[in-house]
């Protein structure tokens, strides 16, 4: 999704400089990396606080095998 939402804003970029979009249609790109940049953080941070408690629950730290 990231990779998807940086191209969108390359191309609209591209498109501002010219004139073929708003400034408005511009940011509307900018906002979407963002957006698609905190879904990827908080996935990531979601799974990090899921592998702790797995890690509480069986009483000891996890290895990347035992996932």
């Amino acid at each position: 999704a990231v990779r998807h939402a940086r191209e969108r804003l390359r191309i609209s970029q591209q498109q501002y400089a010219q004139g073929v979009i708003t400034a408005t249609d511009l940011l509307a790109a900018e906002t979407g990396l963002t957006q698609a940049r905190l879904r990827r953080l908080k996935a990531l941070h979601d799974l990090n606080v899921e592998l702790s408690r797995l890690e509480f629950a069986v009483g000891r730290p996890l290895t990347p095998g035992q996932l």
